[in-house]
């Protein structure tokens, strides 16, 4: 009947919220499929046309989670665990209503000259799903089937922008149920894609390199899969021409292998031997690579790339460098009270006009009007001050703590173990790259949804002690496919 009336009025938003009913019953009784269809989705960027605060599907479905998780809680069939993580996670809170109380909260509907108040809503719901892990509770089956889902809906950022790419711009219609860049449109179509800055698309396909660490333990056969997916994953992440997405790539690679390995010195040691040839190699034939490459590889000192890469990576160098001179002159006058998420809607219109990148001048009065310094001290200090920062890396911490204890213990399920450390190992890759290279706005909400993740996997564990177990003594390790019954396991 909602729907009716909505199509009779031509009303989207009715029309949404009539669609939206079944779903909501579906919250209340049966929360863990609508919980495995959020985290299936984190990181495909679908969207819905028309959702107002840029919510993509996947922070529907969490929206969805925490009506219902709050409802039982409020008829009292769950309780509430209030742990140190928790604790700093309300002052964290308390620090973003006190922001918002002086600096607005950028909602142009409530009145008001700001805009960016949808950053809030998007931090509001990784809280909410942090502050009920305790009940993110799905079976190992259903675990499986998320993570299988959420690795392999990844690409499909890459399919909609390559078809954008492909087709000249002619084919964008696809746009409307997927989230995109809009500086990776406008440099995949510029002038420099003929020298290859168009595979800037290929990045999120790097995440394919998870495969493997999700079907099959690393041992035996199992590993010659392992490389030809890390060499892919390798490979289309240097393609990308992002250097702080390869990077991202090797940290991910060192620190599970680090946490996998019994021999953590051999391991050192005979990695950073192996990257260094790697290194000297790619170097010396690196003016024969893709553009992309080259780009990468212009951290190598010496590296034989050609003029346009070099004058690319060292520009966005420049530029970064500016912008941090300039974020640490804006840190005393926000180290008390964050300038917060929002910003003023005069400031928003100058961002819309200079979204094309047109001069370096331009970029930073952009990214100063959002706090967007691509430095993550500097963003957070800015964007939530002295206290706001404090309070958030001390849920950092205390979660470090407990999943790197849950890590070191044994597991009656080694699927689910193996789960964990993927995931623990992206958190503390994560948590590196937001502190050298991050944005507030983005990273914060996507640790904390992380963690949420994290806890979850450990629902299925026992608390840890206060001194880890050693490790070892879990069960037999076997397959994903042959626990789930699909062919392709010899």
């Amino acid at each position: 009947m909602v729907c009716l009336i909505a199509a009779s009025q031509g009303s989207l938003p009715m029309l949404y919220v009539g669609l939206g009913i079944p779903y909501l019953f579906m919250a209340i009784g049966k929360p863990d499929l609508i919980l495995l269809t959020a985290f299936a989705l984190w990181w495909s960027r679908l969207i819905i046309p028309g959702v107002p605060l840029a919510l993509n599907l996947s922070q529907l479905m969490v929206g969805l989670y925490l009506g219902s998780t709050v409802l039982r809680i409020t008829v009292g069939q769950q309780g509430f665990r209030l742990t140190a993580s928790k604790v700093f996670a309300l002052l964290f809170l308390a620090v973003l209503f006190v922001t918002i109380a002086v600096r607005g909260f950028g909602l142009r509907a409530l009145g008001g000259g700001e805009e960016g108040g949808a950053r809030y809503i998007h931090m509001a719901l990784a809280l909410g799903l942090f502050f009920v892990s305790d009940w993110v509770r799905l079976s190992p089956p259903q675990w499986r089937w998320a993570i299988i889902g959420m690795v392999l809906l990844a690409i499909v950022p890459t399919l909609a922008q390559g078809l954008y790419v492909l087709s000249g711009g002619a084919v964008y219609q696809q746009f409307a149920f997927v989230g995109y860049s809009h500086a990776l449109r406008v440099t995949a179509l510029s002038r420099e894609s003929a020298a290859g800055t168009q595979w800037a698309i290929v990045g999120s396909l790097g995440k394919l390199m998870f495969v493997p660490f999700i079907l099959w333990p690393f041992k035996g056969a199992y590993r010659k899969r392992y490389l030809v997916f890390i060499a892919v994953g390798l490979f289309v992440s240097a393609l990308s021409g992002y250097r702080t997405g390869f990077i991202g790539v090797i940290l991910f690679l060192g620190i599970y292998f680090f946490f996998k390995m019994r021999s953590k010195l051999v391991f050192i040691l005979g990695g950073a031997a192996m990257a260094l040839i790697a290194a000297a190699l790619l170097a010396a034939f690196a003016s024969h690579l893709p553009f992309g490459v080259q780009r990468v590889l212009s951290i190598v000192p010496g590296a034989d790339i050609s003029y346009e890469a070099r004058y690319s990576a060292q520009g966005t160098v420049d530029w970064r460098l500016m912008l941090w001179r300039e974020g640490l002159r804006h840190i005393p006058e926000y180290l008390w009270i964050g300038q917060g998420f929002s910003y003023d809607a005069y400031a928003g219109s100058m961002v819309e006009a200079v979204r094309g990148y047109r001069t370096q001048h331009e970029q930073i009065m952009w990214a100063i009007a959002q706090a967007d310094y691509h430095q993550g001290m500097i963003s957070t200090l800015v964007t939530v001050g002295l206290f706001g920062t404090l309070s958030f890396f001390g849920i950092l911490f205390f979660e470090f703590r407990r999943h790197y204890r849950l890590m070191r213990q044994p597991w009656s399920d080694p699927v689910l173990k193996r789960y964990h450390l993927l995931f623990f190992s992206l958190m503390c890759r994560d948590i590196i790259v937001y502190v050298l290279a991050g944005q507030a706005h983005v990273n914060m909400p996507a640790l904390l949804f992380l963690m949420a993740l994290l806890s979850g996997l450990a629902h299925h564990q026992p608390e840890p002690e206060e001194e880890p177990a050693p490790a070892g003594g879990d069960a037999p390790e076997e397959a994903l496919p042959e626990r789930l019954g699909l062919p392709g396991t010899t």
